[in-house]
């Protein structure tokens, strides 16, 4: 966190006792706890948390709605659902009223819809054809600047995560999507070339990329 810049977040992804052993039961409440207890620690420059559900994981939405009433209100979440099932318009309603977006994912297990449920939008692509190796086409990443600008014009806070990791595919396709978009100021090129070259030197399980809302350094931890 000291090396953080003044711009810098940690978006957060939720842990699996919360999200496949638990599977979001009334039983979460005291890893939310330890949850928020961990976050508290990070102050101002605590980002979005993402809740990723297993693929076994069907549609439940009493389930959910239960267990959103657990979270507190004053974070921002995102949940990358992996069963197609959960992406029915009864889903998206309940998430868009609780102002929680929907994580447009392209895993293969369970492609998203390019839909927006909250005043925010969370990205996260896990390379062509969803198995995270491999690099966007330039007419892909393409289609994504379009979503983006018509997002910020909405004035929605837009977070970008590339998981395709494979022989740091990742970093790459970042600085694509980021020149597409315009940072292209002094400033910017040098933020982003030093978060680049962090994630390639960076473990598996800490992946810093960047936030497209606003050309911020965010690290995606778990």
């Amino acid at each position: 966190m000291a090396q953080c810049d003044g711009q810098g977040l940690f978006a957060w992804k939720a842990s699996k006792f919360i999200t496949h052993w638990k599977r979001l039961s009334e039983k979460s409440v005291n890893s939310l706890e330890l949850l928020e207890d961990r976050l508290t620690l990070l102050r101002g420059k605590a980002g979005p948390v993402l809740f990723q559900l297993p693929p076994n994981f069907e549609v439940d939405a009493d389930r959910l709605a239960s267990f959103l009433k657990l979270l507190k209100r004053r974070r921002r979440y995102a949940f990358e659902f992996r069963h197609p099932s959960w992406y029915e318009p009864r889903i998206l309603k309940l998430l868009a009223a609780w102002n929680i977006a929907l994580c447009i994912s392209d895993h293969h297990d369970a492609p998203a819809p390019w839909k927006r449920t909250a005043d925010f939008v969370y990205v996260r692509g896990h390379g062509p054809g969803g198995r995270y190796r491999g690099h966007y086409k330039p007419a892909q990443l393409a289609d994504w600047a379009k979503h983006i600008r018509s997002w910020k014009r909405q004035g929605c806070d837009v977070y970008v995560y590339f998981d395709n990791d494979q022989k740091s595919a990742a970093p790459a396709d970042a600085r694509k999507l980021c020149k597409l978009l315009g940072f292209a100021r002094r400033q910017d090129r040098r933020r982003l070339d030093r978060l680049l070259v962090e994630s390639l030197a960076a473990s598996s399980s800490v992946s810093r990329l960047a936030s497209l809302s606003t050309g911020k350094a965010h690290d995606q931890t778990g």
